[in-house]
């Protein structure tokens, strides 16, 4: 019986290619300890043999979960200083793999990567953005709210703005192929349409790209994941500041979660199955507050909820 857990540190080496967009780095799921980004909420989940006797056959003969991440999506799925893949998604995977008795390996790669890896196959699950565009490919498993956010370097000189109909003519980062910048090119087209300048946009790799725009005053806000904003202000308050947060309230919310192949739905059903009991035990509850974001859960794992 292969072991659901198993631990490697990536090599900073092979993830700065994945950075840049090159080769992407490979891991299996790290196991054990109780401190966020530890692979936690895999310690002590026992498989449950039903769940895992449904996982499909081509997935149990190839002997392990295939997730791709990316290297600076934190909370949810980043890379720390010693190279190894974090996040809340990242725990929330490995504890999967857990309970179907499987092991999870893990490629880091950029944003573009995602889709085309679940449409091939390569990837059984990623992590990404729920919408109904995203839907007419992909099934989505959500697992927490999301929304927008708009972040600057302390010393800019707007404390707030509504990113709805303020960011024209501002030089904005925001990271490439991802739902929000499909919103900024969008919010761009209505800036020019009420005859004003188009947003002054530069798109960028990952998250932390955006960031060290804003720091290195290349841009004057990033246009980024609400998600993914609050934890960059949580963790530089000196450096960066929230201008301004949208968590979808008035349009019954945004989410992200597990995206799976649209014909892969064997896979999907066991992988919500899975979820939901580690929602009954706990676990996904754990993790997400060991993160600082267990507000944002969605215990019930709605399937396709993102318009």
């Amino acid at each position: 019986m292969e072991s659901a857990v198993n631990t490697r540190k990536l090599l900073v080496a092979g993830c700065l290619a994945a950075v840049l967009g090159l080769s992407a780095c490979t891991s299996t799921s790290a196991g054990g300890g109780d401190e966020p980004g530890s692979g936690g909420g895999a310690a002590g989940v026992e498989p449950v043999q039903e769940l895992a006797d449904a996982l499909p056959d081509d997935i149990r003969d190839r002997g392990h979960l295939s997730f791709a991440a990316t290297s600076a999506n934190l909370p949810a799925q980043y890379v720390d200083e010693d190279g190894e893949i974090l996040g809340a998604q990242v725990e929330l995977i490995q504890a999967v793999g857990a309970v179907l008795d499987i092991a999870v390996e893990i490629d880091v790669v950029t944003n573009d990567a995602f889709d085309s890896g679940i449409a091939s196959g390569r990837y059984d699950t990623v992590t990404r953005g729920d919408n109904a565009d995203r839907q007419k490919s992909m099934d989505f498993i959500d697992t927490f709210n999301n929304g927008f956010s708009v972040i600057a370097r302390s010393g800019f000189e707007v404390d707030e703005l509504d990113y709805k109909t303020e960011l024209c003519g501002v030089s904005t980062a925001v990271t490439k192929a991802t739902f929000t910048e499909n919103v900024l090119v969008g919010l761009s087209e209505e800036c020019e349409a009420r005859g004003e300048p188009a947003i002054a946009m530069n798109s960028y790799l990952d998250e932390a790209g955006v960031v060290l725009a804003l720091q290195s005053e290349q841009n004057d806000v990033g246009f980024i994941e609400a998600i993914i904003g609050l934890a960059y202000v949580s963790k530089d308050p000196e450096g960066l500041k929230m201008i301004d947060r949208d968590l979808g309230e008035e349009v019954g919310g945004y989410y992200s979660g597990f995206a799976v192949r649209k014909d892969n739905t064997e896979f999907r059903d066991v992988l919500r199955d899975a979820l939901l009991h580690l929602a009954e035990l706990g676990v996904y509850q754990e993790i997400f507050d060991s993160y600082g974001i267990g507000e944002l859960t969605l215990p019930e794992f709605p399937l396709n909820q993102g318009a």
